[in-house]
């Protein structure tokens, strides 16, 4: 990106002919694909502009090698704050209004908060995790397996297991994970009033104050009581910031990942014979899972950020204070990066690799935690349940059109 031409901007009087509006988020034509149109998007360039829910406009990006330049570049600011930043739907403007989360500043703030985390989700800590996880997995396909009838695997296993995992991560009770499962799909919904969504967020940051000022009490063995002795007792962080962050790290631990289980127990469902192998060849499970995450991108929206200085995408010049959505999921079905991108390939190469998590300072830091997550449910059903069907054709299924994280609402299935 230089800045050697006039601009050309989402805010100036004039659109190219060839960029055209679109209506966004778009919506699917099959639940496994993305949008039909970033096709015809990424043909016409790496970025087109979009109107949003409120007739404010955005550029959005759908090619995979500008989608990383983005992230990559400090002048694409994540501060929520900044005049222009993009919101989808208006619940989510009422839950960044108030629930401001480390995610959603730039550095040198973001830095200084991620670095309080990094310890717990670097991979040899999370590989720690493993047996846990294993005991949970297990535990639970016990059960599937000695049921009377059909069985809903996203209440009985995408759900549980990444909600006990981030409990025992945190040190929280899990019989309260009804409370914030309930609260987080109020708040994913586009289809939730910003009355509901208001809600919503205010009683799930007041059952975290009662966490958080519960540890301060009395420091737990997890994560939050972690950080209550290094960071809140020497004032490094305040009692507001770890309840901002706990809301984080419990909607970010347990809504991408369960979703993220979902799809792959569908997958597993429509093509089983594709993951023979991932149980006695690690390197066939990892690069299963990879392909997991490239080929579904359940950030189905996109990742917003707005531009703090005159930028340059392609051919397309953007001014100050635009907003500009990376679209996750077009990138990674981008042809000029993947072979044949729209086809589940369970050995495809390592290289390129997905962008599922982001990429640059704001990458997804518990990605390491939801690879163990993934690979541990998908060792669980391969060899415990080598028999899992579906109890309905994936056109009647309830898929999560209206939510920001793609997923499955239910998922029936026979054992």
């Amino acid at each position: 990106m230089t800045d050697t031409t006039t601009q050309t901007g989402l805010s100036g009087p004039d659109l190219p002919h060839s960029k055209a509006v679109c209506p966004f988020p778009l919506p699917r034509a099959h639940p496994l694909d993305p949008p039909p149109q970033f096709a015809g998007l990424r043909d016409q360039g790496p970025v087109a502009p979009v109107e949003l829910w409120d007739g404010s406009r955005a550029w959005l990006v759908t090619r995979y090698e500008e989608a990383r330049t983005v992230l990559a570049d400090r002048r694409f600011s994540s501060d929520v704050t900044r005049p222009g930043f993009p919101t989808y739907y208006e619940g989510q403007r009422a839950v960044v209004e108030l629930a401001p989360s480390f995610i959603r500043t730039d550095p040198p703030e973001h830095s200084r908060l991620r670095r309080m985390l990094t310890r717990d989700f670097m991979l040899r800590q999370v590989e720690s995790l493993r047996p846990a996880v294993r005991h949970t997995v297990d535990s639970l396909v016990k059960d599937v397996r000695a049921a009377d009838g059909p069985v809903d695997l996203i209440k009985s296993l995408a759900l549980p297991v990444p909600s006990l995992t981030v409990c025992q991560l945190l040190g929280i009770p899990y019989e309260d994970h009804e409370i914030f499962q309930e609260l987080t799909n109020v708040n994913l919904s586009r289809n939730s009033t910003r009355e509901q969504t208001e809600t919503a967020t205010n009683d799930l940051l007041t059952w975290l104050d009662d966490l958080v000022t519960a540890q301060e009490r009395e420091p737990g063995e997890g994560l939050l009581g972690r950080l209550v002795v290094d960071q809140v007792g020497p004032g490094n962080l305040s009692h507001d910031d770890l309840v901002a962050m706990a809301r984080l790290l419990v909607v970010a631990g347990h809504e991408t990942t369960a979703n993220m289980l979902g799809m792959t127990l569908l997958t597993y469902m429509q093509q089983p014979r594709t993951f023979d192998g991932v149980d006695t060849d690690p390197a066939k499970l990892k690069s299963a899972v990879e392909e997991l995450l490239r080929y579904h991108s359940i950030i189905q929206i996109g990742l917003a950020r707005v531009t703090t200085e005159r930028v340059r995408i392609g051919d397309t010049w953007i001014g100050p204070g635009e907003g500009v959505i990376v679209s996750l999921l077009a990138a990674n079905r981008d042809e000029r990066a993947f072979a044949t991108p729209d086809a589940f390939v369970v050995d495809r190469p390592a290289t390129p690799k997905h962008i599922a998590f982001g990429f640059g300072v704001h990458q997804c830091i518990g990605q390491a935690l939801a690879r163990l997550e993934v690979q541990e449910l998908l060792l669980g059903v391969v060899r415990q349940l080598p028999g899992l069907r579906p109890l309905a054709d994936i056109g009647d299924m309830p898929f999560r059109g209206e939510m920001t994280v793609h997923g499955v609402h239910e998922l029936w299935a026979t054992v």
